[in-house]
């Protein structure tokens, strides 16, 4: 039965139980009806049986009162009395007398149902008449329903019984049509669907049942087959974003190289074998020279490219006993197994030869550099975080030495790094808490050494540790993109002071103010020099804006545009450092500068090199044939003056001439000597 019928809550379970109950009512309501029928037609029956039975008595019973024999009534009445349910009888003559009179003996009292199912009328009677003569007396009966009240409920018995047996079989046939056409089928699907394998679901499909191909069970058959597919389909692309996971979280994405976590594996494993044997190994840290300003000026596409040429170049380089890994960014870890740590420095030297020559990124020929830091196991460390750090330390004090070059890990190169961490900690707090200082170093005309204008120079007095030199923080800056914020404070700062010398009758001058590679390349730059000038109400014309040669490394149409909408708000554009840098004869013909700065590398050694005596000369030359203002940075001596002045240099710049200080210094000898031309505060100098 279990298997027909299943648990309690099973569909077939619930199919015999609804058609029982459907059945079983329909069944009751069918009886009810065959037995409201049955009443009427019994009610009916009882009635025409009591007047059927006086009226085939009424002719003796007539010639019985006519003739008022008593004897003839009685035998009258007797014949009545054969139907069962007449309970009384009697006849009288026309006078009222009566003639005979005759009751059953066993006359049973009626139930009282009796007269709820028939009429409550119980006595017939009949005027017996003879023709000529009128009535002759009456004829009248008292029947009880007892008898066919018991007639009938034995009737209702029957009719129940057999309504509520044919509802059973009724149901049963039903059930058993269901079972076969819907429950059975539903049964073989749920056990086919519990037998799919979960690992591969589309390989036992569900079974068609017979004949159902083209009702609803074969559409929901049809349709499991159809998610089992797709959970097939699914199941498999989940099993292969689990295995595309696992990769990523063991190799980089951007270059196929292991990853940090696979790096720490690998650096466990290493350790794990070399545990009281002795034998070091070295971990490499290798980190790209100024990889952000690629990022910032040509962006991240080339930046990315760029990674993934550097990886095939030092993939190409290193051997089986290494291992390579990049950690994110332009950082990369190499492990050596080499015993001496002098033949681990012998091959950082040879990584850092692989950078000699240039990369080609697209339509770009880039000279990338890399600083590398190294550190030793087990000496510097005896984890993988603590190798990872000292490593990361020697690479910072690489990059303190200039760049472009290795250092071991020793106790010295922490320190280092540790500064530098805490310098980029400060910075932020010392642009929002005003630790910056704005300083300005004069520039003077060259023939006549009359002011002609000013440089602002951010500095920075910390709170405990006094003075940062500049070029301690300004990497830090560019490093960490701090310059924008403060090259904003510059800006707005410079504005300001030189609108109120303006204010205070100072004579005509130009205020310089540096902007970054980063600045220059971002969408903001413009729009910093329009408010800046609109909030301090300084004339375009006293504002230059001071760039390097860096920014030509960034996207040409992005630059040119900036800087044309810069020309359009007519400051000033200087060339910064001019031939230190990238520097190009197309780039300065495609960009409207208004001037060209000299770097002091070149005018520091023009008597002591004939060559960089030539450089500055074919600078000059080459600055006014495109009509560009040139200025010499760092002339210190009087003999450097003479040269550059003859050679037709228009605008020095140097400590001897004028050192950078704040506005306040500069406005006291304004209002001590109401002049800044060859003021005695420079004039002493010279």
């Amino acid at each position: 039965m279990s298997l027909i019928f299943g648990s309690r809550r099973g569909i077939n379970s619930r199919l015999a139980v609804n058609v029982f109950l459907v059945s079983l009512v329909l069944g009751f309501a069918f009886s009810v009806w065959q037995i409201y029928l049955d009443l009427q037609q019994s009610r009916i029956q009882f009635d025409q049986s009591a007047r059927f039975a006086m009226a085939t008595l009424r002719s003796p019973a007539t010639t019985a009162a006519y003739s008022l024999d008593e004897k003839l009534s009685k035998e009258v009445l007797k014949g009545i009395m054969e139907y069962p349910y007449v309970a009384d009888a009697l006849i009288r003559d026309n006078f009222g007398h009566t003639l005979a009179k005759l009751g059953r003996s066993d006359k049973v009292s009626e139930p009282e149902i009796a007269r709820w199912l028939f009429n409550k009328q119980r006595t017939y009677s009949l005027q017996l008449q003879v023709e000529g003569a009128g009535s002759v007396g009456e004829f009248s009966i008292e029947v009880s329903a007892a008898e066919a009240t018991k007639s009938f409920l034995f009737r209702v018995l029957l009719v129940s019984v057999a309504g509520i047996g044919s509802a059973l079989i009724l149901s049963l046939v039903f059930f058993i049509m269901a079972y076969f056409m819907v429950g059975r089928p539903l049964r073989q699907i749920s056990q086919d669907l519990l037998r799919v394998p979960i690992d591969n679901p589309a390989s036992v499909p569900v079974r068609m049942p017979r004949q159902h191909e083209h009702d609803e069970l074969g559409q929901v058959v049809a349709v499991s087959n159809q998610m089992l597919l797709r959970f097939e389909e699914a199941l498999q692309q989940r099993k292969k974003a689990e295995i595309q996971l696992n990769y990523l979280a063991m190799y980089d994405g951007l270059t196929g190289l292991p990853n940090r976590q696979a790096l720490s594996q690998q650096v466990a494993m290493l350790m794990g074998e070399h545990v009281g044997m002795g034998n070091p190994f070295s971990m490499m840290f290798l980190d790209l020279d100024r990889f952000k300003n690629i990022n910032d000026t040509l962006g991240h596409t080339v930046g990315d490219d760029l990674l993934r040429i550097v990886t095939e170049r030092l993939t190409q380089h290193i051997s089986d006993d290494y291992y390579l890994a990049r950690l994110g960014g332009d950082e990369f870890v190499i492990l050596t197994q080499a015993a001496d740590p002098a033949q681990s420095e012998i091959f950082a030297q040879s990584l850092l030869r692989l950078f000699n020559q240039p990369f080609k990124v697209g339509t770009y020929e880039l000279f990338v550099n890399a600083s590398i830091g190294l550190s030793q196991y087990p000496a510097d460390g005896h984890d993988f975080e603590t190798l990872m750090r000292h490593a990361d330390s020697a690479m910072y004090s690489a990059k303190h030495a200039g760049r472009n070059c290795y250092r071991s890990y020793s106790i010295g190169t922490g320190e280092m790094v540790d500064e530098a961490t805490l310098i980029e900690q400060d910075l932020h707090n010392a642009i929002i808490q005003g630790q910056l200082k704005v300083y300005y170093q004069p520039k003077f005309d060259m023939q006549s050494l009359n002011l002609i204008g000013f440089e602002a120079l951010v500095r920075w007095q910390h709170q405990k540790n006094g003075f940062i030199s500049p070029a301690k923080f300004i990497p830090v800056a560019e490093e960490t993109g701090l310059v924008v914020p403060l090259g904003e404070f510059v800006m707005f700062e410079a504005c300001r002071t030189a609108q109120r010398w303006r204010s205070m009758g100072f004579p005509p001058f130009t205020m310089s103010v540096n902007m970054s590679s980063r600045q220059i390349s971002g969408i903001d730059s413009v729009s910093l020099v329009e408010r800046a000038l609109h909030e301090t109400g300084l004339p375009h014309e006293m504002l230059c804006v001071e760039v390097t040669e860096s920014i030509f490394m960034g996207s040409q149409e992005d630059v040119l545009q900036v800087m044309n909408n810069l020309n359009r708000l007519g400051v000033a554009l200087s060339i910064d450092d001019f031939g230190t840098g990238y520097s190009s004869l197309g780039y300065m013909k495609q960009f409207q500068f208004d001037e060209m700065k000299i770097d002091i590398s070149f005018v520091r050694d023009i008597f002591k090199s004939a060559r960089d005596a030539a450089v500055v000369n074919a600078m000059i030359s080459f600055a006014a044939s495109l009509e560009l203002l040139i200025v010499a940075e760092g002339v210190e001596t009087p003999e450097q003056h003479r040269y550059l002045a003859d050679a037709g240099c228009h605008v020095l710049q140097g400590y001897a001439m004028g050192k950078p200080v704040l506005d306040k210094e500069i406005e006291a000898r304004w209002l001590e000597f109401n002049s800044l031309a060859v003021c005695p505060l420079w004039e002493e100098q010279t």
